[in-house]
């Protein structure tokens, strides 16, 4: 049985297209995770670095 249920009979192009959607998505997400904790790793590195993005998100320039 697949892991996939469809309520409707579905091509197989179907079925390799929604995973493929999902597959992208998973990614995207792992993407987002990844630079998150590369900026924060920036960020803990260089404190100077870390208070020119507090005075930016502040509205300082």
């Amino acid at each position: 049985m697949s892991k996939y249920s469809f309520k409707e009979n579905k091509s197989l192009y179907d079925i390799v297209i929604y995973n493929i959607k999902v597959e992208m998505l998973n990614m995207n997400q792992k993407s987002d995770d990844v630079r998150w904790l590369v900026i924060k790793a920036m960020l803990d590195e260089f404190p100077a670095l870390r208070e020119k993005v507090k005075d930016y998100l502040k509205g300082k320039d």
